[in-house]
């Protein structure tokens, strides 16, 4: 069979695994080897923003121009200077210790938007989250009580949204959710916040880099200042437009781009106080530099975004509407859910007028993208919800839990056939089978093993009822979900 060109692999969770240790340890290698080399720090971190300002058509050509200048070392202020002898003990292969680069080591970029969670364990999240917004207790969710449970998930998503979710996730149409329905848009809901937190450690760690490498290379404070001040006006503002015109000026050498953000971040009105502007311009361009290019550095994923986006955004201003934007990521990405789809166009900056500035978001954009696309994104709602279809004993109501504790407790005293309050290991297993509760007799064995408390290979009436409804319901349920998810 012809092997599929382009098609990313994925790799089994213990390889995953492997393979993200062996790229933590190749990044606290490299910083310790930068540690110790910390003129090595500075030359990438110009070089990379040099090629900001320079934008070469030949970059291998520029970097062996960049590396090999006979005057880097006093451009970057090392004349003079001689690197400190390194200890041994800096450098050796050793185990790190709690909290040893943690500064420098960048946080994972997330590969799917799963929670984390072994099914049992996110099974709990969502029974309490649907336990807790049950606020009446009658076992179903009403329009209210969704709508503040998802008010209170705070993705951004507005009522409107809201409601074609309920009538979405409603799908009887009898105006109450059940859990079964509840869960698929739960898991989301959950994913959703995990993978938001995710992104933010990520685009944090980015933007301290990105700033940190485009510092090398920014003009002065002194002298953006010294352009702003020039520029005001006679009352002592500054319009956004006379700012790009001031920033955008042949000898601070900043690109047109860089200029329109940090004019944007400036002056986000019609004009802004100009010495308050001239204090903050050169943060307000770090800040712009790093969006730059951290938008030079897309994955597949923010490449194919970026041509989709760019074909709609006819002009180049960087801007296109909510509304596109969601349409044409539909389009692209045809197994994205409604509220996924939501969630990311509410994750979206806007402009004054309300339009998302695509071309920033486009790096965080991305990585939601490609997280929720995952496999085992869409594995573990497909999970989570076969097992919703077992309703979990939590939320079994009072008076089928008194049921089964009577049927149970009838079947012991039918068994107790010389009524001395206790089954043999024979008694105890046709018990079990009475109940139809679809055990083995392997599986039975080891239910008496597991509570006969003094082994003595019977069942007290007492050790009994401690089996009686959460344990043998329980252990029954998740057999049900095995057989069916091997019959699926």
């Amino acid at each position: 069979m012809a092997e599929k060109v382009g098609v990313p692999i994925k790799l089994v969770e213990v390889d995953q695994k492997k393979l993200n240790q062996q790229k933590r340890a190749a990044r606290v290698t490299n910083e310790r080897f930068f540690r110790c080399h910390p003129e090595l720090r500075s030359m990438v971190s110009a070089f990379l923003a040099n090629l900001l300002v320079e934008k070469p058509d030949d970059i291998p050509a520029y970097a062996a121009q960049f590396f090999t200048d006979p005057q880097l070392a006093r451009k970057l202020g090392y004349v003079g200077w001689s690197r400190p002898e390194t200890p041994v003990d800096e450098i050796e292969d050793r185990p790190l210790t709690p909290g040893e680069f943690g500064d420098f080591i960048a946080p994972e970029e997330p590969d799917a938007a799963t929670t984390g969670e072994s099914a049992q364990e996110l099974e709990e999240i969502l029974v309490n989250l649907f336990k807790e917004a049950d606020q009446d207790g009658n076992g179903v969710l009403d329009a209210a009580e969704f709508m503040q449970l998802m008010e209170t998930a705070d993705l951004g998503l507005k009522k409107q949204e809201l409601h074609m979710l309920l009538a979405e996730v409603d799908e009887n149409s009898d105006g109450q959710i059940s859990y079964a329905e509840f869960v698929p848009l739960a898991v989301e809901v959950v994913q959703m916040i995990r993978l938001k937190a995710s992104v933010d450690d990520v685009e944090a760690y980015a933007m301290d880099e990105l700033r940190a490498a485009a510092d090398y290379s920014a003009p002065s404070h002194e002298k953006l200042a010294a352009a702003v001040m020039g520029a005001a006006s006679p009352d002592g503002t500054i319009s956004r437009s006379v700012l790009k015109q001031a920033l955008g000026s042949a000898s601070l050498g900043l690109n047109k781009q860089v200029v329109a953000i940090v004019a944007k971040a400036a002056v986000p009105g019609g004009s802004a106080d100009a010495a308050t502007v001239a204090e903050d311009v050169r943060e307000h361009l770090l800040t712009a530099i790093a969006q730059v290019l951290g938008m030079q550095n897309l994955d597949f994923v923010g490449e194919e975004l970026q041509k989709v986006f760019a074909h709609v955004d006819k002009d180049g201003a960087g801007l296109i509407e909510p509304k596109a934007m969601k349409d044409l990521i539909s389009r692209t990405y045809k197994y994205l859910s409604r509220m996924q789809l939501n969630t990311i166009v509410a994750e979206a900056p806007l402009d004054e007028n309300g339009q998302v500035l695509w071309e920033q978001y486009l790096p965080r954009l991305s990585m939601m993208v490609k997280a929720m696309m995952d496999p085992s994104t869409i594995a573990e709602r497909q999970e989570m919800a076969a097992r919703a279809e077992f309703l979990p004993v939590q939320l079994m109501n009072g008076r089928e839990q008194a049921q089964m504790e009577e049927m149970l407790s009838g079947l012991f005293a039918e068994h107790d056939a010389d009524g001395n309050g206790f089954l043999d290991r024979r008694e105890f297993e046709t018990c079990l089978f009475n109940a139809d509760l679809g055990f083995s007799k392997s599986e039975v064995d080891l239910l008496l093993d597991m509570f006969d408390a003094n082994s003595d290979g019977m069942m007290s009436y007492t050790e009994f009822a401690t089996l009686a409804y959460d344990v043998l319901v329980h252990a029954a349920r998740e057999k049900a979900i095995v057989e069916n998810y091997m019959m699926g």
